[in-house]
């Protein structure tokens, strides 16, 4: 990782994003069922051998987002299914569904922290970037250019029910809302099968002929967390 600090790359334009869902010892090592675990190993005895005045990634243009402070510990928590997360993972997801595409760093993390008080967390989330970074987008893109909807593929169509290829791990939940990328239909999830797939029923009022891979946009999110 630090090679990717020091590298002349980072000075030719090269964009940086580092996410860090650690504690201060920057390693992970988890309790699959302990809300309360945290992630910790134990320090080695080998030097680095890194310069002793190194440059900080910030000030080479790289962006940092780190879920604690150096002397604190990066909490758990269980998502609405019941799947253990960092709490800075499941907060920045939720930060990302519910703030625009574009929208600025220094919003993100804004969110970020505000959920994460919400589930009354009291490690303090960290961020690093130059002023260009923060006011810019998560990583790097220009304002505007990306895709401004979450589009879901149908695996499996019935009279009655619709089959997704996303679960939980696209952030979906029951209640989530989908409208067809090319018509009006809206769906709504009413079951998570996994991580990668779900059931939906058709909510809109005239239904086109919905087959197989075709796309629908998440219009509004939902959770029960």
């Amino acid at each position: 990782m630090w090679f990717l600090f020091t590298t002349p790359g980072m000075a030719k334009g090269v964009t940086l994003t580092v996410i860090f869902d650690s504690c201060h010892s920057g390693s992970v090592g988890r309790g699959v069922f302990d809300i309360s675990s945290v992630r910790y190993i134990e320090e080695g005895p080998l030097d680095a051998k890194d310069p002793s005045d190194p440059s900080k990634p910030e000030e080479r243009g790289a962006l940092l987002l780190s879920a604690a402070q150096d002397f604190e510990f990066a909490k758990e928590i269980k998502d609405e299914n019941n799947i253990p997360h960092g709490a800075f993972t499941v907060a920045l997801l939720k930060a990302l569904q519910q703030t625009p595409s574009d929208a600025s760093v220094e919003n993100i993390f804004s969110s970020l922290k505000a959920i994460m008080k919400f589930y009354g967390k009291t490690q303090e989330p960290v961020l690093a970037g130059n002023e260009q970074r923060l006011k810019g987008t998560l990583f790097g893109q220009p304002k505007g250019s990306g895709k401004t909807h979450f589009s879901i593929a149908v695996s499996k169509s019935d009279a009655n029910e619709l089959e997704l290829m996303g679960g939980y791990a696209f952030g979906l939940s029951v209640g989530t809302r989908l409208k067809s990328s090319v018509g009006t239909d809206t769906i709504e999830v009413v079951e998570l099968i996994g991580a990668n797939r779900s059931v939906a029923k058709l909510v809109s009022t005239k239904k086109a002929a919905i087959s197989p891979g075709a796309l629908f946009d998440v219009i509004t999110w939902s959770s029960s967390g």
